[in-house]
């Protein structure tokens, strides 16, 4: 505020209540501005695909929309024809269940307080979390559980690794005709080594 005396401009500083309602009311704004910004930067974070009829390429990865997706926690066989017959078993529940949905939310990942963290991307692929369309069901899990994938470590801190067990004790999928291939895969993916996080 500004007054004049005798020609010349003074300043006056405004009562401390004003000041104190103008500070209460900018910091009332910014706090909604905050939370509103919070939530589009949280909604815009998560990445999701979906698709009733997904590509299948193998036992843990599929192609969703043209985008390439590896299904995080898993892994399931690269040799032949294990490889074939895990794919299958992936399509075959694909189709029973309505499809997929993959995502993974970026703001809990970096949250995170795991020492290793999943990469984004590996190969090439989008690394994502997925579920069945009709039940919600884990993929991951159920594709451990089946006996066509086995738990990784690295990226899924063992949460499959019961299934997996489970899967080999009771010599499901790939685990009745391809045992001693199955166990090396699960004992090479049980290792985490030396931090390191990517493949």
């Amino acid at each position: 505020m500004t007054i004049f005396r005798r020609g010349a401009p003074v300043r006056r500083m405004p009562p401390a209540w004003q000041t104190a309602i103008l500070l209460v009311m900018g910091l009332g704004i910014s706090g909604y501005a905050l939370r509103a910004n919070d939530r589009t930067f949280r909604a815009a974070s998560v990445v999701r695909l979906t698709s009733a009829s997904p590509v299948i390429i193998d036992g843990d990865t599929i192609r969703i929309n043209g985008v390439p997706v590896r299904i995080i926690g898993i892994d399931a066989p690269d040799t032949e024809p294990r490889r074939r017959l895990s794919g299958d078993h992936l399509r075959r529940l694909a189709v029973r269940d309505g499809g997929m949905t993959c995502s993974v939310d970026l703001f809990a990942k970096l949250a995170s307080a795991r020492p290793c963290r999943t990469p984004a991307t590996s190969y090439g692929r989008e690394n994502l979390s997925c579920v069945f369309n009709k039940n919600g069901a884990d993929v991951a899990a159920t594709m451990a559980a089946h006996g066509y994938a086995v738990d990784y470590r690295v990226f899924s801190d063992g949460v499959y690794r019961p299934a997996a067990l489970a899967a080999a004790s009771a010599r499901r999928g790939l685990w009745s005709g391809y045992y001693p291939a199955m166990a090396a895969l699960t004992n090479r993916r049980a290792l985490v080594g030396n931090g390191k996080c990517g493949r």
